[in-house]
């Protein structure tokens, strides 16, 4: 006799054992249902005090010759006591309803090494097998709605995978272009029903270029901040975890942003785009969202995104330019970084601007971090001059850098631009003031 028939006879005995008048008892196998799950149901239960619906009330081991009762990642739970938590269970169980009625389960491994698997054997009479079955149906229907939040979302191996983020970058974001998609983003949410008319999915696109250190990323985790709080947003590792996730919540119509990085991984150049993909920016494969679902992409390479995606109306819906901060931007981003160690006059604020403006927000991080360190070692106040001859310095540095790089064959072209905003190849060094 094979171990799941030698365990499944063992389980009718027991079910018949605590239901002496029972009907005709069935056994089940090859199933996901796990001790956590049952564990989980049984929680839920208790937390939402169900009494009308069917539900499970406590999950009770039980003895049952050739199953012992194994444990694994056993921790004691602080504040309870005499009470473990851990990540799995082996054994035979008594599982109870809120309707009297019970299920005996029995989970075991097979295998070994790397070949290690759990075995499920479930018995009950048929009654009890769909009322659980219509119950793991609401249990999945209501997990696979999207929430309302800040998630990281990826394919597992066909599985979407959310992943909260607790703790969000709370660095303020300085530049121009963040009004423009800020009222583009409103305007979007506040009337999507003209993006859902003649079946369009209500879906808009937009695609955020520029240089590294730009502020791009910082961009997205401002809106993700805000939007969070009504819908659900999610930073997806590919398109096709984007797309996944669009239907999931096209079909709970859940509200959604969707951050997408570094695109050109995506949507490279040379023709190898995937018609799917095309379809899915032009909307073929979108269900429609009745709430919305605006997507932010972002690239540091349109160079490398194909000419299909770029240049075809409707694929991308808008395009934003994020350049180096320039004129009050960069002194704004300036007095984020700097805070208040650096004090400055109207008459000096004008030679900071000089120094600054042309750079982009993490230059201008760099440039503060820099001069913090210029001017601690050398007992120095932090003003205008000793930021002008931080970002000389490390211009130089840098140009240095390029020319090793060049000399040794590292570097393919010749960088033209260099540097934090203050000199260019070439040049000679003139102070702003």
């Amino acid at each position: 006799m094979t171990k799941i028939n030698a365990t499944a006879t063992e389980l009718v005995k027991k079910y018949k054992e605590y239901k002496p008048k029972s009907g005709y008892v069935i056994c089940e196998t090859d199933v996901d249902s796990t001790w956590r799950l049952f564990h989980e149901l049984k929680c839920k239960a208790k937390k939402y005090k169900t009494t009308k619906s069917f539900a499970v009330s406590d999950v009770v081991p039980v003895s049952m010759k050739g199953i012992p009762n194994i444990v694994w990642g056993a921790q004691a739970v602080k504040y309870k006591k005499e009470t473990l938590s851990y990540t799995g269970k082996q054994g035979t169980f008594k599982i109870e309803f809120n309707d009297g009625s019970i299920m005996m389960a029995s989970w075991y491994l097979v295998g070994f090494g790397k070949n290690t698997a759990i075995e499920t054997v479930l018995a009950s009479e048929v009654k009890v097998f769909y009322n659980l079955k219509k119950l793991l149906q609401r249990t999945y229907k209501r997990n696979a709605k999207p929430k309302i939040g800040f998630f990281k979302v990826y394919d597992n191996q066909g599985v979407l995978q959310y992943s909260k983020v607790e703790h969000p970058s709370l660095i303020e974001t300085v530049h121009p272009i963040i009004n423009d998609l800020e009222e583009d983003i409103d305007f979007f949410f506040k009337n999507v029903n003209l993006f859902t008319t003649y079946g369009m999915p209500g879906v808009r696109k937009g695609m955020l270029i520029g240089p590294p250190g730009t502020g791009k990323t910082s961009m997205c985790i401002k809106f993700a901040r805000e939007y969070a709080k009504t819908h659900c947003v999610a930073v997806c590792t590919d398109i096709v975890a984007a797309a996944e996730h669009l239907s999931k919540c096209a079909d709970h119509s859940v509200p959604t942003v969707v951050i997408l990085e570094d695109a050109e991984a995506t949507l490279s150049s040379g023709g190898s785009t995937h018609s799917s993909i095309l379809n899915f920016l032009d909307g073929v494969d979108q269900p429609t969202n009745k709430q919305g679902s605006y997507i932010i992409m972002t690239t540091n390479h349109p160079e490398r995104i194909e000419a299909r995606v770029l240049k075809r109306p409707g694929r991308i819906d808008r395009i934003y330019q994020v350049g180096p901060l320039k004129g009050s931007y960069a002194v704004k981003c300036a007095k984020i970084y700097f805070g208040k160690d650096l004090k400055y006059t109207l008459g000096t604020k004008s030679k900071l601007l000089k120094v600054v403006s042309g750079m982009t927000g993490a230059q201008i991080k760099e440039l503060a971090n820099s001069t913090r360190a210029y001017c601690a070692s050398k007992q120095l106040k932090i003003n205008v001059k000793n930021i002008y001859d931080v970002s000389k310095k490390l211009t130089e540095d840098l140009s240095e850098a390029y020319k090793f790089a060049e000399d040794n064959s590292v570097m393919i072209e010749k960088q033209q631009k260099m540097g934090f905003g203050v000199l260019e190849f070439g040049d000679s060094p003139k102070l702003p003031f």
